[in-house]
């Protein structure tokens, strides 16, 4: 929310007035255009689901190769890593005048309430967008048996 304020006596001279919050949206919003237009890094979107035994995700990353795409479970915490080649565009006689398509790393970890079981886990990469099935590791509990 942005106020427009006349400073003293001259109606003429504007001051813009910025709240607390609006600083720290402005801010996001800089770092959010700063980070996906350095074509270092892309963000990488996200729908989490689960249920009594699995997590399912699906990661959005278009314009890649399911070979550029590594995912790691270490315990409860998922990464996903895309490290895709640039491309060569010019060509004998052209010249390239905007390159706004390509990226060359992006990660994101999701950190899960309980352990993933490793061992069943699934992915699969299909127009543009990543399915992880990550079952839950059985937690094991145990009783304590009364002695009589």
């Amino acid at each position: 929310m942005t106020n427009i304020v006349h400073s003293s006596n001259n109606p003429s001279s504007t001051v813009r007035s910025v709240t607390h919050s609006d600083f720290f949206t402005n801010l996001e919003e800089w770092v959010s255009n700063l980070v996906t237009r350095s074509g270092n890094v892309a963000e990488i979107k996200i729908d989490l689901i689960e249920n009594d035994n699995t997590y399912t995700i699906h990661a959005d990353i278009p314009g890649v190769s399911k070979d550029d795409i590594k995912v790691q479970v270490d315990g409860s915490r998922v990464s996903i890593i895309v490290e895709s080649k640039e491309e060569v565009l010019e060509k004998e006689g052209e010249i390239v005048i905007c390159r706004e398509r390509h990226y060359k790393s992006s990660q994101r970890t999701i950190d899960l309430v309980q352990e993933i079981d490793e061992e069943n886990t699934h992915a699969t990469y299909k127009n543009g967008v990543l399915k992880l099935t990550l079952p839950k590791k059985v937690v094991r509990t145990f009783k304590q048996i009364e002695v009589k």
